[in-house]
């Protein structure tokens, strides 16, 4: 019985929040080395909330999908500290926001959004619901 299975899981293993170290290609390109970035899920009603940014008048509006990438990764990287002040100033960035955007430049910020995505349970199927079909 489903209940029982339930019963039996860890509820520590269920809130724990999916994270992922990705290399960073432009920073890495210009570092010399590897550089990686930690990209954390975000819950599912915060990730709801910034991709409602982008529906204008019931319906979506493309135009913003960069801002709301760029806000989701922002709030999604763990390391490094994008909120760091002297990380901002040595950027000249002046919000975490700004900082991302020149870190991760264009099509970066939306390659770590479908990590994002993905880490949140927003990606592209991954099996968490398999359909079953009577034979």
């Amino acid at each position: 019985m489903i209940i029982d299975l339930l019963m039996s899981l860890d509820r520590d293993k269920l809130t724990e929040v999916p994270t992922e170290r990705v290399r960073a290609k432009r920073l890495s390109e210009i570092a010399g080395e590897d550089v990686f970035v930690t990209l954390s899920a975000l819950p599912g009603d915060r990730y709801a909330e910034i991709a409602g940014g982008n529906v204008r008048k019931g319906e979506f509006d493309y135009s913003r999908t960069y801002d709301m990438q760029s806000l989701m990764v922002t709030e999604a990287v763990k390391d490094p500290d994008l909120k760091n002040a002297e990380l901002q100033k040595h950027f000249g960035a002046a919000t975490p926001r700004d900082l991302a955007r020149i870190l991760f430049p264009g099509g970066e910020i939306a390659k770590l959004f479908e990590v994002v995505a993905r880490l949140s349970g927003y990606g592209e199927d991954e099996g968490l619901v398999e359909q079953v079909k009577n034979s």
